[in-house]
């Protein structure tokens, strides 16, 4: 993102604040730790799909092995696979991925919120007002994201939800956990309409 060809409304509305900045380190630490500039492709090409599903007390994984991932400078790809090197820990990164995209929808949609009162101030009675899809939508395309991209985005956005603040005093086999934590599926997928890239697709029920 080049922030000094943003417009000044939008890139006042969030640039400024401290929260952007370390999301901004976070996102550059995470693409490096888990190469996530480079396409994750599966090594055995045969392969429909894949998932790795996680509860509160166990994984169900695929074919019974773990999932991993090493990055073939050679191919300038990720090798996901289920052989015994796990240098990029890709069952540790597909967590850490998606708190970091709730984390960033989250912002977001807060500062489109700021946007959206902004926008709105202005309007007279007679005009439509702004809703805050059009705010998230706005800021996104501002961004230079994809439609497909931003359907995401705002799919993460709309759920408030999180574990933040609340206590408990679940016993740690309690039947009661799975509610408290939920339950996350990633599914990996093979097509040729994405040859070079393993589809990546994620559920979350809570």
């Amino acid at each position: 993102m080049d922030e000094d060809v943003l417009p000044s409304q939008l890139r006042d509305c969030f640039t400024a604040r401290k929260q952007f900045n370390v999301l901004k380190e976070e996102g550059k630490q995470l693409r490096s730790k888990f190469a996530l500039r480079h396409l994750y492709k599966t090594e055995a090409v045969s392969l429909d799909s894949g998932f790795v599903i996680h509860t509160p007390q166990r994984q169900l994984i695929s074919a019974g092995k773990p999932w991993h991932a090493y990055l073939d400078h050679h191919l300038k790809q990720v090798v996901l696979g289920q052989q015994a090197r796990d240098d990029l820990h890709f069952q540790r990164m597909l967590p850490r991925v998606y708190t970091f995209l709730r984390r960033t929808t989250r912002f977001f949609r807060d500062r489109a919120r700021d946007y959206q009162g902004l926008k709105n101030s202005e309007q007279s009675n007679f005009d439509d007002a702004m809703t805050i899809d059009d705010a998230c939508h706005s800021i996104y395309n501002a961004l230079g994201l994809s439609g497909e991209q931003i359907k995401v985005l705002l799919s993460l956005g709309h759920d408030y939800s999180s574990a933040q603040g609340i206590k408990s005093n679940y016993h740690a086999h309690s039947t009661h956990r799975f509610q408290q934590q939920g339950l996350s599926l990633f599914q990996m997928m093979n097509d040729y309409q994405h040859e070079f890239r393993t589809d990546i697709d994620a559920s979350f029920l809570k």
